[in-house]
C-alpha cells in the first residue's frame, strides 16, 4: 500500500474543509444559513459551557443544519439551546478538550469518533467562529462504520459457533456415552444368559433394553450429525413436491417398533390429500425427532395423534400426545440454541436436547414456522407449518 499518497489525499480533504469552514467565518451572516441548509455533511454551532475552574464540561448547540437534525432523530426544539449532556447519554471528556484549544487558540482541530448511539464512524473538524462559538463539521467515514458491522457480525457467528461446539461436545461427553454404557452391561448379561442357557423372558428384556439404547444412540448420532450440518451457511438442499400423508404414514411405520415398546399408539388422522414444497430428509428429520420427543415423554399405554389439515396457503401438522407435558419456564427455551432443554423421558430415555433445535432449522428452511402447546399432566402438542404446493 502506498501510504505516502494516502496521507498527501487525507492532507489534502482536511486541508479544503479546513479552507470551507474559514470560508464561512468571512461575511458568517450572510453565508452561515446558507451553508446549514445546503450542505449534506453534519453541520453545528456550538457554544462551550466552563465550570468554576476555567475547564470547559459542556455545551450549548446554537445551530445546526437539517442533516444533522435528520441524523440525531430530534425535532430542532428539543437540540437548538440544549446541552449535549442532555441530548447523549456519553460525550467524552476529549471533545471538551479539544473544542476549548480551539476557542483559546484559534486553531482549526480535527479527530476521529465513534458514536455509540448512531453506531458511526465520523471525522470531526472545529473552527472558531467568535469568542464564545466554534463550527463543527461531522463527517461520516463510510469505511470504517461498514467495518465494524462486519465486526459485529463476525463476532456474532463466532459466538453462536462456540455455544454450537460446546453444546456437541457435552452430548458426545456425556449425553451419547450414556447409552454406550448401557448397551455394553446389557450384552454382557445377554452373553451370561446365553452361556448359562438362563430362561427366554429374561433374554427378551435385556433385548429390548439393548434396542431402545442403540436406537437413541442412533438418533443422538444423526442429530448430531444433522446439527453439524445446520451450522454450516452452505447448506445443499433439494425442494420438492410431497404428498404429506403418504410420507406420514411411512414415518409411522418406521416408528412403530419405538412405540411398541411403551405400547404406545400412533394415530394418524387423515386428511384429504395435501402435497408441500420441503426438502424430503429434511422433512424425514423433522418427523423422526418430533415423534420419537412424544413416545419419549408419553407413559406405558399412551396415544399420539399425528394430523395435516390446510391453513391459508400453508399445510399444518399437529403432533399431540397425552404424556407428562413440559413446564411453562421450560416450554418458553425449548427452541433456543443457549439453553439445553433435554429431560429424561417416562421410561429413563435419555436425549441431547438437539432434535427440537434441528426440528426449527429444517422448518425454517423450508418456510415454514413451529411452535409448541403444552400442559402439565394433560400433554403437549408441537405445530409446524410447510407451504403447499399448488
Amino acid at each position: 500500500m502506498n501510504y505516502e499518497k494516502k496521507f498527501k489525499a487525507l492532507l489534502e480533504k482536511y486541508q479544503r474543509l479546513e479552507q470551507q469552514l474559514e470560508g464561512l467565518l468571512i461575511d458568517s451572516d450572510k453565508k452561515l444559513p446558507s451553508y446549514l441548509e445546503n450542505n449534506n455533511e453534519m453541520f453545528v454551532i456550538i457554544e462551550l459551557i466552563f465550570d468554576t475552574n476555567n475547564q470547559a464540561v459542556d455545551f450549548y448547540f446554537r445551530k445546526v443544519n437539517s442533516t444533522f437534525q435528520k441524523i440525531i432523530g430530534l425535532p430542532i426544539e428539543e437540540i437548538i439551546d440544549h446541552k449535549v449532556n442532555d441530548i447523549f447519554v456519553i460525550v467524552e471528556n476529549y471533545w471538551f478538550e479539544t473544542f476549548a484549544r480551539v476557542l483559546k487558540t484559534g486553531n482549526t482541530q480535527s479527530f476521529q469518533n465513534y458514536s455509540k448511539e448512531l453506531q458511526k464512524y465520523f471525522e470531526i473538524y472545529a473552527c472558531k467562529v467568535n469568542e464564545q462559538e466554534i463550527a463543527i463539521i461531522f463527517n461520516e467515514i463510510p469505511e470504517n462504520t461498514k467495518k465494524l458491522t462486519q465486526l459485529k457480525e463476525t463476532k456474532a457467528k463466532v459466538v453462536a459457533l462456540n455455544i454450537s461446539k460446546d453444546r456437541l461436545l457435552t452430548v458426545i461427553a456425556h449425553d451419547l456415552r450414556s447409552p454406550f454404557n448401557v448397551i455394553l452391561g446389557y450384552s454382557n448379561l445377554l452373553i451370561e444368559n446365553a452361556t448359562a442357557n438362563r430362561n427366554l423372558e429374561e433374554t427378551l428384556k435385556y433385548s429390548t433394553i439393548l434396542y431402545t439404547k442403540a436406537k437413541e444412540s442412533l438418533v443422538m448420532l444423526d442429530n448430531i450429525l444433522e446439527w453439524g450440518n445446520t451450522q454450516n451457511e452452505y447448506v445443499n438442499f433439494k425442494i420438492e413436491k410431497i404428498r404429506i400423508n403418504i410420507l406420514i404414514e411411512e414415518m409411522i411405520q418406521i416408528l412403530h417398533p419405538s412405540a411398541s415398546i411403551k405400547k404406545i399408539s400412533l394415530v394418524f388422522n387423515a386428511s384429504d390429500p395435501i402435497a408441500v414444497l420441503a426438502d424430503r430428509n429434511m422433512l424425514k428429520s423433522i418427523f423422526v425427532n418430533l415423534i420419537s420427543n412424544a413416545i419419549k415423554f408419553t407413559n406405558a399405554n399412551g396415544e399420539i395423534q399425528i394430523s395435516s389439515s390446510i391453513q391459508n396457503d400453508f399445510c399444518e401438522v399437529r403432533i399431540s400426545d397425552n404424556g407428562v407435558g413440559i413446564d411453562p419456564k421450560k416450554q418458553a427455551e425449548l427452541f433456543k440454541s443457549n439453553k439445553n432443554t433435554s429431560s429424561i423421558g417416562t421410561a429413563g430415555e435419555s436425549g441431547s436436547g438437539l432434535g427440537l433445535l434441528i426440528c426449527k432449522e429444517f422448518v425454517q428452511m423450508n418456510h415454514g414456522e413451529i411452535k409448541s402447546e403444552s400442559k402439565i399432566g394433560r400433554g403437549s402438542s408441537f405445530i409446524f407449518t410447510l407451504p403447499l404446493s399448488l
